[in-house]
């Protein structure tokens, strides 16, 4: 989605653009039918932005660290990426692996010194991260 954004922002655009222009030129105001479309698109588009922003706040990529010192996402490095999933490392120098768990969940988990995994924290598609009891 995000790739197409700008192209579907442009899209919005051009079509409040004209709805507006319609509308003052069927009330003999071009100007004011501009404004209004141009207004409209603002509007749409800071929606959706502010409706991103909220999201990222209710549901961050990456929980806190087991050490509660490293709250936020640039706090974590990305190792790399594999088939199970991205390993990360804390500023604490803990390591990570984050996960998909089911269709909309994530899971995050500990990797342990020998190569195991310890589940972390969890969180489903409208949940918030929660600790992960599972074994």
């Amino acid at each position: 989605m995000v790739g197409l954004f700008p192209i579907f922002a442009i899209g919005i655009l051009f079509i409040l653009f004209g709805l507006g222009y319609l509308v003052g030129r069927r009330y003999d105001h071009s100007l004011m039918g501009v404004i209004i479309g141009v207004g409209s698109f603002i509007l749409i588009l800071g929606g959706y932005v502010l409706v991103l922003f909220m999201e990222h706040c209710w549901q961050p990529m990456i929980p806190k660290c087991k050490n509660n010192k490293c709250r936020k996402d640039a706090d974590f490095e990305l190792l790399e990426i594999k088939s199970e999933g991205w390993y990360y490392q804390c500023r604490c120098g803990t390591k990570y692996l984050l996960k998909k768990r089911g269709q909309h969940g994530r899971q995050f988990m500990e990797l342990l010194s020998d190569g195991t995994t310890k589940p972390y924290m969890k969180h489903t598609r409208f949940g918030r991260w929660r600790p992960d009891s599972s074994l």
